[in-house]
């Protein structure tokens, strides 16, 4: 069964659209539609939204207007806001691909695990068979990527706390690598955010060893399984890469997907 477009592919498209009009501004309707006219996202992608897909457009639009990526023309006097072009910090995620703060910080890794972002997304909403199980297992492998290429073992076992575990094959955890990730990347260390990232990362172990044990099952619960597995590995890595996110979740600030 296809699902709906994933977030991503939705998001460049708004941008690109917005970017294409530039300089002059653009309306958030006539980009997205509405229940009873398209807008010109459908005409670029020749094909009508779905209900969800809709949802997540106007979404996105808010978003990346609140991000700073699209600045209001406020030339209207009835729906100020509305009315957009795009700024230079929208270009630059244009043309990076990043969307988001994890794909700013996957980037600095390396610009191959924004792509296997990505792919996760493409395979969980594919329909095709055996995509949940390729979706859980991918999301398994971008959690363990980031892990090493961001926590190399020589890197680790230099750290000045490092002692050697007895249950580990090479004396490094997961939960070594995952703290490391957080000196590197964020300004305080909180114990709290890596109880969550190894939470998560427990969540993604165990969905890709169901889905590995049952190959061929396709039911709508293991779909929002997957799904779940998908968001804990993001909340994994946002944990450990993205400085701040505590703070942010304090605010509400939701995950881009």
């Amino acid at each position: 069964m296809a699902r709906n477009l994933e977030q991503a592919k939705i998001e460049l498209e708004i941008l690109r659209i917005i970017d294409r009009r530039s300089p002059q501004g653009v309306e958030r309707s006539n980009v997205l539609g509405n229940a009873t006219r398209q807008g010109e996202l459908e005409l670029t992608l020749a094909r009508g939204l779905t209900e969800s897909e809709r949802d997540k457009a106007y979404r996105a639009f808010d978003r990346m207007r609140e991000s700073g990526w699209l600045r209001p023309t406020r030339t209207d006097l009835t729906v100020p806001d509305n009315w957009v072009v795009i700024t230079e910090a929208g270009r630059k995620a244009l043309h990076r691909g990043t969307l988001d703060e994890l794909d700013a910080a996957l980037d600095k890794l390396d610009m191959h695990l924004i792509e296997v972002r990505r792919g996760i997304w493409s395979a969980l909403d594919s329909g095709q068979p055996h995509s949940l199980a390729q979706a859980a297992h991918s999301a398994r492998e971008l959690v363990d990527q980031v892990l090493k290429a961001g926590a190399p073992d020589d890197k680790v076992r230099k750290a000045p706390s490092f002692q050697p575990d007895a249950s580990s094959s090479s004396g490094i955890t997961r939960r070594m690598r995952l703290k490391f990730l957080m000196g590197e990347y964020k300004s305080e260390m909180s114990e709290n955010d890596l109880a969550i990232a190894e939470a998560a990362a427990d969540l993604v172990l165990a969905v890709d060893k169901k889905l590995m044990a049952e190959a061929h099952s396709r039911t709508e619960n293991d779909y929002e399984e997957v799904k779940s597995a998908i968001v804990a590995a993001e909340t994994t890595l946002r944990a450990v890469l993205v400085p701040g996110m505590q703070q942010r979740r304090g605010r509400g600030t939701g995950t881009s997907c």
